[in-house]
Order: structure tokens, then C-alpha cells, then sequence
């Protein structure tokens, strides 16, 4: 909140920048507190619902706060909208302020806690699969989103649509991800969404003409691959032991935000190189081999045929086990 007030001095343009990224710092451990915080504030029987229901809230924010942002710049000016913005995170805080925590208190320094939860991340294949569904899909899709005013070459209203598509898509989608189920069923999920959505996505960007309307249909594509992280990070929070919630959600959105800002300046180094479409098209290629190798279609006919799989989760929860919840990260 305070950066956003200094925000409203005149300041130089590097100053407001730095404003500007100090304030996006703080989006990692707010995501990772929210997260931490849910299993004390629903149900274990509605947990599926409430991580599918965080994923989406977070891109209808995205579009309604650009339209409600817009308006108030044009009647108020920035300036009081800046103002506004920082009371929304007061109010935020606030609230938040009153919920209680009913997750052991880990007493450990930082770094033993930061160490520890980076090797429960990576204890078992399973867990490194569901890291690495949760990040390299969404790096893919931050690569193509970066672009978006590029691609619109400098016509206001069509970047404003496409950009409104990426969440559209998100939200469209996550309705129709299984919010509970076996592990292996979950990931499956993500890897065939996600190599979907990237696939896609390459295809409009590579083979067909440009135009708005293949141009929507690209950016839709890419806003299908940040739904991947709900699944994947559903598999994730199952396992996780309440002293390690907060270092463990911590140290995720960490990875998940440095690696779509890895990919927005990948998507800007290839588009100068060789030009949007092929920028966007390329964007592709770590999805869809993430993907590919998460998607293990071998464990889906064993099941099929009605032989076991081998569990690679520390703990396979039943239905009425309580659930951790994993926070929704888009990088910001």
C-alpha cells in the first residue's frame, strides 16, 4: 500500500519502476501466506472446490480490475486511483489480520526451513513432476502474454482484448479439471490440458495466417496452460506437512514467478530475433516436452486394465483426508 501512495508523488520514471517492482515483490509471500492459510478457513470436504475456486477469482480479478482501472484513470485520474488501489490492500490486510493460523509454529531459521521444504519438493517423482507442471507450462504462457501489445502493434483496443483472453481462457477451463481424485489422475490431467493448450497455441502462431481472430485463439491456447498449475499444485499441497505449509508454499511461488519472469524476457529476446509469431511459437516448445513427460499415459492403461500403479506420493490421501492448499500463481 505505502508503494503505491509514494507512487502518486512526481517521481521519476526509474523511481516509479522501482515503486513498481518493490511492490510486486511482495505479490510471493502474500500468495504463499494466502495459501498457508486456507486449510484453516475451509473444510476438508470443500477443499477441491475452494483451490479451483482461487484460481479462478484470480483471473476474474485480472479482468475486472483492468476494466474498473480504466475508468478510474479517465474520471478521477491516476493519482486517486493509485490511492484506491492502495486502500484495497489495507482493507486486504485487515482481514486477513483476523484469521488464525492452526498450523504448528516452526521455530527453525530460514534457511534450515527453506532447505527442507526444496527436499520434500523433491523427494519423490511425483512431487518433481507436479513442481514442474506448475512452472515450465506457466513460463510458456507468460513468454506469449509479454507479447501481447506487440502482436496488437500498438492498436489499444485489440491488445486489450487479447490480453483479456489469456485469463478468459483460464477460467473457462478450470471448471472442467477434476478438483479430486487419485494423484496420478490429476497430473494426467494437467499434462493433457497443457499439451493441448500449447499445441494450439503453436499451431496458430506457426501454420496458420495472422489475423485477429488466429491471434485470439493463440493467446486463448496460452491462458489454457496457467489452469495447469491448479491440478498440479492440488497434488502438491496433499502432502504437505503443516510445519513445512508456509517455507514449502514460500519457496513454490518463488520458483513459479521467476520462471514466467524467465519467460516473458525469453518471449522479448526471440520476438526481436525472429519476429512475434515465431517468438510465440517457440514459447511452446518447453510446454509441450514438460508436458509430454509429466503426461505418463503408460500409468493410464495400467489403471485402465486394472493393474495398481505405483504410488510415488509419500502419503495417497482417501477422500475425507484434509488437504493442504496450494496458492495460485500467475507471477503476480
Amino acid at each position: 500500500a505505502a508503494m503505491f501512495c509514494l507512487m502518486t508523488l512526481p517521481l521519476a520514471l526509474p523511481a516509479i519502476l522501482g515503486l513498481v517492482f518493490l511492490a510486486g515483490i511482495a505479490s510471493a509471500p502474500f500468495s504463499a501466506a494466502r495459501a498457508a492459510l486456507l486449510p484453516d478457513v475451509v473444510s476438508a470436504p470443500r477443499y477441491p472446490a475452494a483451490v479451483t475456486l482461487t484460481g479462478v477469482t484470480s483471473d476474474a480479478t485480472v479482468l475486472v480490475a483492468s476494466v474498473v482501472a480504466g475508468a478510474l484513470v479517465a474520471i478521477v485520474g491516476a493519482p486517486v486511483t493509485l490511492v484506491l488501489n492502495a486502500v484495497t490492500f489495507i482493507v486486504s490486510a485487515a482481514l486477513v489480520r483476523r484469521v488464525r493460523s492452526a498450523a504448528p509454529a516452526n521455530r527453525d531459521p530460514v534457511g534450515r526451513r527453506l532447505r527442507h521444504a526444496a527436499a520434500f519438493l523433491c523427494a519423490t517423482p511425483l512431487l518433481r513432476r507436479a513442481v514442474l507442471l506448475g512452472t515450465v507450462p506457466a513460463a510458456s504462457a507468460a513468454a506469449v502474454e509479454a507479447l501481447v501489445v506487440v502482436y496488437a502493434d500498438g492498436h489499444a483496443a485489440a491488445a486489450g482484448g487479447f490480453a483479456a483472453v489469456l485469463p478468459a481462457a483460464t477460467m473457462a477451463v478450470a471448471p472442467l479439471l477434476p478438483a479430486d481424485g487419485a494423484n496420478e489422475r490429476l497430473l494426467r490431467a494437467s499434462a493433457v490440458l497443457g499439451f493441448a493448450g500449447a499445441a494450439v497455441t503453436l499451431a496458430c502462431f506457426l501454420t496458420l495466417p495472422a489475423g485477429s481472430a488466429i491471434g485470439a485463439l493463440g493467446f486463448a491456447g496460452a491462458g489454457v496452460l496457467f489452469a495447469v498449475l491448479m491440478p498440479a499444485n492440488t497434488v502438491v499441497g496433499r502432502v504437505l506437512p503443516g510445519g513445512l505449509r508456509a517455507s514449502s508454499f514460500g519457496l513454490l511461488m518463488g520458483v513459479y514467478m521467476a520462471g514466467q519472469a524467465a519467460g516473458a524476457i525469453g518471449g522479448g529476446l526471440l520476438a526481436e530475433r525472429f519476429g512475434v509469431r515465431a517468438a510465440c511459437a517457440a514459447a511452446m516448445l518447453p510446454a509441450l516436452v514438460a508436458t509430454a513427460a509429466c503426461w505418463r499415459p503408460r500409468d493410464a492403461r495400467r489403471a485402465a486394465v486394472g493393474v495398481p500403479a505405483v504410488s510415488m506420493s509419500p502419503v495417497e490421501p482417501d477422500a475425507a483426508a484434509p488437504r493442504a492448499s496450494v496458492g495460485y500463481a500467475r507471477g503476480a
